[in-house]
């Protein structure tokens, strides 16, 4: 459901599955290309912009707080993902070349933001919404980053339709971008150092996904199918959460080799998409 598609890489493919299904690991990795380099490091940086997005709703009233922590420690378990992205010195995207030009000041940036999300996210565990907004702005100062790093900072619209809808687009939109993301990976253009955490951002999110869908609001991308076949949706949400936290419990106990074997029967998006997702319009 993502509103960024990248020009290059979709959502896990079973040609990229196959790749390590057969046996293409780490050792096999081909230098990725610039675009690949490029594609995913914005999967993660929209990842963050989803997930930022969700917990402004949230902090302002509009979508009740059950999942802040969860979008909270999406928001820290991908910013730690964003070092290593950059690492490929590649100008393009949003990306000014002063990122690698001055390369130790940047680096610390992202540092203090990986920092800064992590004591984000224990605030939101442990205190709730009342803990997390005094430290919102203090994790996420990205203003001041974008002005010096950044060409033509994104400016989030207004919202223009109902909180609800895009509340769970937050969601889809940041599962896809991960998708993406684990998708260079499993395409070997992308090392898979990252690897373990992108299976537990798209975890998180698949773990609160369902809920977003509660509210019986058509629009966006879902179709009133959604509703009237809500026990085959609602079966097909809870098995995809099971399974995404499977793979991160295999990551975890016998690595991230280990997991990735076994991705193919977690992230079956498409099936569902085609019965319950409208058709972008070209």
């Amino acid at each position: 459901m993502s509103r960024h598609p990248s020009s290059r890489v979709t959502p896990p493919t079973l040609v990229a599955l196959t790749l390590v299904l057969i046996g293409v690991g780490a050792d096999g990795l081909s230098r990725a290309d610039d675009q690949d380099a490029i594609d995913y490091r914005q999967h993660i940086m929209r990842t963050m912009d989803e997930d930022l997005g969700a917990i402004r709703q949230i902090l302002n009233g509009q979508i009740g707080p059950d999942s802040l922590a969860t979008h909270a420690q999406i928001l820290a378990v991908t910013a730690s993902t964003a070092k290593m992205a950059f690492t490929a010195k590649i100008p393009g995207g949003k990306s000014k070349p002063d990122v690698w030009a001055k390369g130790p000041d940047f680096a610390q940036r992202l540092d203090k933001l990986t920092a800064a999300t992590a004591d984000l996210a224990n605030a939101a565990k442990q205190g709730g919404v009342a803990a997390t907004t005094p430290k919102l702005e203090a994790a996420l100062g990205c203003k001041g980053c974008h002005d010096v790093y950044m060409s033509s900072p994104a400016q989030r619209a207004t919202p223009d339709s109902k909180s609800a809808i895009e509340y769970r687009e937050h969601i889809m939109n940041a599962l896809n971008e991960q998708s993406g993301a684990l998708g260079e990976i499993l395409s070997t253009a992308i090392a898979d150092d990252n690897a373990p955490a992108h299976l537990e951002v798209i975890a998180l999110g698949a773990s609160i996904a369902l809920k977003a869908f509660e509210p019986k609001i058509p629009g966006g991308e879902a179709k009133p199918d959604v509703w009237t076949h809500w026990p085959d949706f609602s079966k097909r949400m809870n098995e995809f959460a099971q399974k995404t936290a499977q793979s991160v419990k295999r990551a975890k106990e016998q690595g991230k080799e280990a997991a990735l074997s076994n991705i193919l029967d977690a992230l079956t998006c498409k099936d569902c998409h085609d019965v319950y997702r409208e058709e972008k319009k070209k």
